[in-house]
């Protein structure tokens, strides 16, 4: 269900985000409920290995950055790709702003905590996305060619300034984007690019603004009044955080489809690009 969930564009909201509290407290502890939880005992019996060293690794984490097991947790969770909805359930306006202050804090660009560990706790995927994929109509209903709007923030492991520079690099953007093959600079703001989309090859000029002061990068098809995006790279703890925004046309919801995986697969080579840099 979850791939499905990604490749349509449709928000999940988690169900037991803290693995019924394991996430909140050290392995060896024993609460009232986990003492009589002979149901919750028998979700996780077949990865209690692997779960233990996410929960160590979760505690790690937390009292690096002086917050919460629960708020890490919680922070990793708002991170995934998938989840654009927040965890329902929060009993008191303390849990509530706790939550939301930390859920975009530096523990998940310092502290990836499980991102390359096999975790069954809650359905390891190997990106950092703040904000689940959201998607706004320009104008009016969909229809063919019509354009909508498409964006994506996602944590990265380098500070703000050398994030920005490996992101406006044309050189990068090849190893980032989904389906580009090439960019080679041509004088002034003019990047010829060129990419395979669904087995045909398409190129052509765009026009690529880097604006180093504000970490923004603007670009858009030569002659085209249609397509175009941004980027924008912003101090985020010990790390950063880029977010991407395309308006593009689409004629169906294949399209669509297509735009997200792409949007999704760009994100997650972003991250490890950045990662891999240093």
């Amino acid at each position: 269900m979850l791939p499905l969930c990604a490749d349509q564009g449709v928000a999940v909201v988690p169900w037991s985000p803290l693995a019924r509290g394991r996430l909140a407290r050290d392995w060896s502890t024993r609460t009232a409920r986990s003492a009589d939880d002979a149901y919750g005992d028998s979700l996780y019996a077949a990865s209690v290995e692997a779960d233990r060293k996410v929960v160590a690794r979760v505690s790690e984490v937390a009292a690096r950055h002086g917050v919460s097991r629960a708020q890490v947790a919680l922070a990793w969770l708002q991170a995934s790709v998938l989840v654009a909805l927040g965890p329902v359930g929060t009993a008191t306006t303390g849990c509530r702003r706790s939550i939301v202050t930390r859920s975009g804090s530096s523990a998940t660009s310092g502290g990836r905590a499980s991102r390359s560990t096999s975790v069954s706790l809650a359905a390891e995927r190997r990106v950092g996305v703040r904000r689940g994929p959201t998607m706004r109509e320009s104008s009016g209903d969909r229809g063919v060619g019509s354009m909508a709007d498409y964006e994506r923030s996602v944590g990265l492991a380098a500070p703000a300034d050398r994030a920005f520079q490996c992101l406006a690099d044309p050189a990068n953007m090849p190893k980032y984007v989904a389906m580009m093959t090439t960019a080679v600079p041509r004088g002034g703001e003019t990047v010829h690019v060129a990419a395979e989309v669904q087995g045909r090859h398409e190129e052509g000029d765009a026009h690529v603004h880097a604006d180093n002061t504000r970490r923004r990068l603007e670009w858009g098809g030569a002659g085209e009044g249609g397509y175009r995006g941004w980027l924008e790279v912003a101090e985020s703890g010990e790390g950063s955080t880029v977010t991407v925004h395309i308006h593009a046309e689409h004629d169906s919801a294949d399209d669509d489809a297509v735009i997200n995986r792409a949007f999704d697969e760009t994100m997650q080579r972003m991250q490890a690009l950045v990662e891999e840099a240093g």
